[in-house]
């Protein structure tokens, strides 16, 4: 091999020694030691996208595909002369933003991700099994406290996995683990189906039963599927003529013909090239460096290409020409080393036999289940990063992409969409039922379906009310009763039912719902045509969602500016006007400063200071600071304060008091002696007048004051009137001073009306509700959600716990979820009204309308929606104009 070299199209190659047979000697031939100090790897490379300038979706060029996929939010390259900054990349267009000058950073590198190996795949298994006993018997609290303790979780981890476990057993009807193995098969919006096989047994051995399965899916349907294995399954894109009783295949793969099949699928898998490269370049068959200089990379494909072409042409040959005969693989080094590297380091063949051996003996139990929407045990395999891919079709193409994948729900919503909505199959069953008005019309009915029996022939219609012929079952087609129609034996008919669904015209499974509930018996097997089959399970899934096209982000700020009254068209008017803007924005902390200055005077025409007094001495409007604070002074203007509807008041100060592990937060402030005696006070006669609070603590007024609003900053009272904070923000109200023995300060503030403590609701409620009531709030203030609108919201629960209150307020109908704004990842909702605010939007054409906000304002939504970031300081201020932040003005009086 070394002395010979390779005859290829470009002639001998790869001879780096002279073999003198007759003297036993090998000669080094010229630079065949520069070779071997030169010789190196490959790195593949392909196609672009568009780049697309982030807010405005103005095109600037494109970029290589795979860079942008690979590509990760805050990466930085050069386009031209002008370095832009990621931010986020989706199949056709990646959004970016001037990253003004920066360095661009090293380019993404594919890479391979180590396998599970066996040992760890079997305590995976191991995990899933224990939690699932558990699940059965003690059920959710007791097994994440189990989890606590055994696997060393804090609260938060162990409940988001229960949460996850039981909503995958409970989709799926059982625990995939190494002793139970589960398919699971469901529509994608292409019309065709998903495959996936979950057995956590590792990569390794995943990939050989899916090289394996594939091989065999090609020899009995004489198509090439596309197919994914990660550690946990394997996947399958079964296009619309792949039909067949889901539970076979189990059986499809026997342990005896496993080495030839395995075989023949590495010799056609696109990794044989990649890894008969690799084996090459060790080989130095193939130059990584000529001529002192690089070889390209498509180069040394080309060349690896030829070089294999050389050595086993049938590989590389038309299989036309082999006429569908296995390959037979030459006795080559570089080959039998490719095919070693193939079965035993990239798949596990040893490990995959024992598995089947295991299946046939029913040592592994299997279970297959049709499920209408991916369960969340497919989301990561439906999302599998390249190297998993078992086929050469790129990322762009695959047909998993067509899959729309429904956000997880819990275990109890889940099991409402177990079954398809019968009144969606009625209404399926109606379309597509053909209408006679006319002997034609018949006519051409009678030759599309040969025969139509005289019962179906009511009102004109046939099949229009085909209930009255399928009782309650809607599109219930079992063997015996159209067998009974059309006078067949219910056998023979099942026999060409399942030569139709070799077809791939039809599915057999169990469809419809008893008036029990429950599914269709277990011995009824139900046949349906595969298209309306596809629409029946599209529509119980999508539900009450409706697409639209997404907006830009700019037309997104356009609507929060709208919908938030802050534009001069769309101001409040009085009393009302301000009470309704409190509502809208309640929970919200800013300066203390900025209040009436500019977040109510921006959305209210003409704000007068009366209107939040009267509201505040009615009882309707609080106010307070919601987080509390260690605090040793008096609050300053920016110290955060928040406005709130006094009847929510105490759900929103037990939502912001609860910390990161879940439970309420018992702050234990350091207060001086007057301060405690207020408290003591409060707790013991409830609201109090500023005259009242000074007779129970004997104290000087002055002394009163400084504790009162001590208490005040820390978020620990609040007071009837707004006017004490009002005054407290004004410096001029402040400039005289006043003097008692050695005390010196201020002059008072006016303290008018009473004062009463900031308590959270005695109730016992629970932080799944109080996160309800939040994501509710959310929804009230922004109208439409996403994770980046809510960057301003601090604190705020993280978006998974948001993220399951919205999902159970989107099936109950109440808001809905989609696709609205494009340019972010994540999942977005919109209250129904909203929904249409926003097409209004997008529609309304751009006027030049320019709004100023305060940089502590909520709308200040720079760094997430807008490029660039101004912070939330008193004094700086934000203006867009249509949208886009055209103008900023900075302070550096930061909140406190």
């Amino acid at each position: 091999m070394v002395s010979n070299g390779y005859a290829t199209r470009r002639g001998k190659t790869s001879a780096l020694v002279h073999r003198d047979r007759i003297a036993g000697q090998l000669r080094a031939r010229r630079g065949a030691r520069l070779v071997a100090l030169t010789s190196g790897g490959a790195i593949p490379e392909a196609a672009v996208v568009d780049v697309v300038l982030h807010p405005e979706g103005t095109r600037i060029g494109n970029l290589d595909e795979d860079f942008a996929i690979e590509s990760s939010a805050g990466d930085i390259f050069l386009l031209g002369s002008t370095s832009w900054r990621i931010l986020r990349a989706e199949s056709t267009r990646v959004w970016v933003e001037d990253a003004k000058g920066a360095p661009p950073t090293v380019p993404f590198w594919l890479g391979e991700g180590p396998s599970r190996s066996r040992e760890l795949s079997a305590e995976v298994s191991d995990l899933r099994a224990e939690v699932f006993e558990r699940l059965k018997n003690t059920g959710k609290g007791s097994t994440a406290a189990w989890l606590c303790t055994a696997c060393c979780l804090d609260k938060r981890g162990a409940d988001l996995m229960v949460d996850y476990l039981a909503e995958g057993f409970s989709q799926l009807g059982a625990a995939p683990t190494q002793s139970t193995i589960v398919a699971e098969r469901f529509f994608d919006e292409a019309g065709g189906t998903q495959l996936i096989v979950h057995a956590p047994f590792g990569a390794r051995i995943n990939r050989a039963w899916g090289l394996a399965l594939r091989k065999r899916f090609c020899r009995t349907f004489d198509f090439e599927l596309q197919a994914v294995a990660t550690d946990d399954g394997v996947l399958f894109s079964l296009g619309p003529q792949h039909s067949f009783p889901l539970e076979t295949v189990f059986e499809m793969v026997n342990p005896r013909d496993l080495n030839e099949i395995l075989t023949q699928a590495a010799l056609q898998a696109p990794l044989f090239g990649t890894r008969f490269r690799w084996n090459a370049t060790r080989a130095l068959a193939v130059l990584r460096m000529r001529g002192g200089k690089k070889v390209p990379p498509f180069k040394m494909r080309m060349a690896s290409d030829d070089l294999l072409a050389a050595v086993f042409p049938e590989q590389a040959g038309c299989q036309d020409n082999h006429g569908g005969m296995p390959l037979t693989a030459p006795d080559h080094p570089l080959v039998n080393e490719t095919l070693s590297d193939c079965l035993t380091e990239w798949m596990d063949m040893e490990g995959l036999s024992e598995m089947l051996t295991l299946l046939r003996a029913g040592k592994i139990k299997t279970h297959a289940v049709e499920t209408p929407e991916p369960s969340v045990f497919s989301h990561e395999i439906l999302n599998a990063n390249p190297y998993a891919f078992l086929d050469d079709a790129p990322l762009e193409e695959r047909r998993t992409r067509a899959v729309s994948v429904r956000r997880g729900l819990s275990a109890e919503l889940t099991d409402r969409l177990g079954a398809l909505d019968k009144n969606i199959i009625r209404e399926v069953v109606l379309e597509a039922q053909r209408p006679v008005r006319n002997a034609d019309e018949l006519h051409e009915l009678l030759s599309d379906l040969v025969i139509i029996p005289q019962a179906f022939l009511q009102r004109g219609v046939p099949l229009a009310h085909g209930e009255n012929a399928l009782g309650e079952r809607g599109l219930d087609l079992l063997a015996d009763l159209v067998g009974a129609w059309l006078r067949v034996d219910p056998s023979d008919l099942t026999i060409a039912f399942a030569r139709v669904e070799l077809s791939g015209n039809i599915l057999r499974g169990r469809f419809t719902e008893n008036a029990q509930g429950r599914t269709t018996a277990l011995d009824e097997t139900e046949w349906c045509d595969r298209v309306l089959l596809a629409r029946i399970h599209r529509r119980t899934v999508d539900g009450l969602r409706r697409s639209i096209e997404p907006v830009l982000p700019v037309d997104l700020m356009r609507f929060y500016l709208a919908w938030q009254h802050a534009t001069p068209s769309g101001m409040l008017t009085g009393r009302d006007g301000v009470l309704r803007v409190v509502g809208q924005l309640q929970g919200f902390e800013t300066a203390a400063a900025v209040w009436e200055s500019q977040v109510l005077a921006t959305r209210v025409r003409s704000y007068q200071s009366s209107w939040l007094d009267e509201l505040c001495f009615a009882g309707e409007v609080s106010w307070g600071r919601l987080t509390p604070k260690n605090a040793q002074i008096g609050p300053t203007r920016a110290t955060p304060i928040a406005l709130a509807l006094r009847r929510d008041l105490p759900w929103l100060l037990a939502a912001n008091r609860f910390s990161t592990d879940g439970k309420s937060t018992q702050s234990s402030f350091e207060m001086g002696p007057t301060a405690e005696q207020i408290l003591v006070a409060l707790r013991a006669r409830g609201a109090s007048f500023f005259d009242d609070l000074v007779q129970f603590t004997k104290s000087h007024p002055a002394e009163v004051e400084t504790a009162l609003w001590q208490l005040v900053a820390s978020g620990q009272v609040t007071g009837d009137g707004f006017s004490g904070m009002r005054a407290l923000v004004d410096r001029a109200a402040r400039d005289a001073v006043w003097q008692v023995g050695h005390i010196r300060g201020p002059a008072p503030l006016v303290v008018t009306g009473r004062w009463s403590l900031l308590s959270p609701s005695q109730d016992e409620t629970e932080e799944s509700t109080l996160v309800e009531k939040l994501a509710k709030q959310y929804l009230k203030r922004w109208g439409v959600v996403l994770r980046d609108t809510l960057a301003r919201e601090s604190p705020a629960p993280p978006w998974r716990d948001l993220l399951r209150a919205y999902r159970k307020m989107e099936l109950r109908g109440e808001i809905r979820g989609g696709r609205f704004v494009s340019g972010f990842v994540g999942e977005q909702f919109a209250l129904p009204e909203a929904v249409d605010a926003l097409r209004a939007i997008r529609r309304a054409p751009a006027r030049g309308e320019v709004v100023r906000v305060s940089a502590c304002d909520p709308l200040n939504l720079t760094g997430s929606l807008s490029p660039g970031r101004i912070a939330a300081t008193l004094g700086a201020t934000v203006t867009y104009r249509d949208g886009l932040a055209v103008e900023e003005h900075v302070s550096n009086v930061a909140v406190a």
